[in-house]
């Protein structure tokens, strides 16, 4: 009666991580916003967990452009303003993150990007 009792109170737990990490929508993909646990997440951390699918894991590009080209590096050479406004709001393929992540996530995110060496596929 104990190992069942045991093995039900370690399901349960597990089943409460998994609903604080991810969510009850069965998405897999943390969730950032709203989760102290993942509040200190670095912007290499967030690229990976929100863009990397699309834009390569390095920057390279996929389904997304590559992030890491001569021409994007000098659209952003000033300022980080143009990656953080098309993070914030997408466009053409790519979805809005500005309600499934926070100011400073995106800001890491920017900062992260602005950083990449160049990549080609």
């Amino acid at each position: 009666m104990k190992l069942i009792r045991s093995a039900l109170i370690g399901v349960g737990v597990a089943a409460i991580a998994n609903l604080t990490l991810f969510g009850n929508s069965g998405d897999l993909s943390p969730r950032f916003k709203d989760n102290e646990y993942l509040n200190n997440t670095t912007g290499e951390e967030l690229y990976r967990a929100n863009c990397a699918r699309c834009h390569g894991d390095n920057g390279e590009g996929g389904k997304g452009p590559n992030l890491t080209t001569e021409n994007k590096k000098a659209k952003w050479k000033d300022s980080d303003s143009k990656i953080i406004r098309q993070i914030q709001k997408g466009g053409f393929f790519m979805p809005s993150f500005r309600k499934k992540l926070t100011d400073d996530e995106i800001r890491s995110i920017a900062a992260y990007v602005r950083e990449l060496p160049p990549v080609s596929k």
